[in-house]
């Protein structure tokens, strides 16, 4: 039986990190950031139901990554529940 040779390690110089792209800056607005528990609670839903949607992607609710949390601007909420209004009247004079 032969032996086998032990391979050397390849040495090969350090690969530079790859061109990480910006992060999506939130916009500059002077709407507060709200945590899911807040934005549950504005929207009049658990906040599990929240979870659930951002998720399973079943609305287009926009929502920012802090790190590990979860962040959402009141005013993408207004934009949203605008965007999802049904029925009724637009006219104020009707």
């Amino acid at each position: 039986m032969t032996a086998r040779k032990k391979n050397p390690r390849k040495t090969s110089a350090p690969v530079p990190p790859a061109a990480v792209p910006p992060a999506a800056v939130p916009p500059a607005d002077d709407s507060p950031m709200m945590t899911p528990s807040q934005a549950a609670a504005y929207l009049g839903v658990k906040t599990q139901t929240l979870s659930v949607w951002r998720c399973k992607k079943r609305h287009s609710l926009r929502y920012y990554r802090v790190g590990r949390l979860i962040k959402y601007r009141r005013a993408d909420l207004d934009a949203w529940l605008n965007a999802n209004a049904t029925g009724g009247s637009n006219d104020a004079a009707g």
